[in-house]
């Protein structure tokens, strides 16, 4: 059997790409983050044999991160990938709007493009500052003659 160089740095060559050893550098990765919200074990979806599926939460969307021992024969690494959605339908729709985040083969680098592209799926326009005497709501003529 091949070793599999799964990407993370020249010291980690494994015999076999596994989901414990998966989900060891996945919990590894989500301890970086400052504001830890319970145990990471409480967000495993589903775990088999040849994949592990966790889930992240915010106030208005979903995250399905999944992580996955199927090879890329291009570059014998595991696949890691991540899916967004809304946590309810849009006024008048019966589904939850969803997108493709990045994904790619098991790495640190698709890790990090996952969490960029979680900012940016949380991100909010912008409201453009005005000034006060710019801002002032117009009275309907109706209410400003009682």
């Amino acid at each position: 059997m091949t070793s599999i160089q799964v990407g993370l740095d020249k010291h980690h060559t494994i015999k076999k790409l596994t989901v414990g050893w998966m989900k060891g550098w996945l919990f590894e990765w989500l301890k970086e983050m400052k504001y830890q919200r319970g145990d990471w074990k409480d967000y495993i979806k589903s775990e088999s044999e040849e994949r592990i599926c966790f889930e992240l939460y915010t106030d208005e969307h979903i995250y399905h991160i999944s992580a996955s021992t199927h090879l890329d024969v291009e570059n014998d690494k595991g696949y890691l990938g991540c899916t967004g959605s809304t946590r309810k339908p849009s006024a008048g729709e019966t589904w939850n709007r969803g997108n493709d985040l990045r994904d790619g083969n098991f790495s640190y680098k698709t890790w990090i493009g996952i969490l960029a592209d979680i900012v940016g799926f949380e991100l909010v326009s912008k409201v453009k500052p005005c000034k006060p005497a710019t801002c002032e709501v117009k009275e309907d003529s109706e209410s400003s003659k009682k």
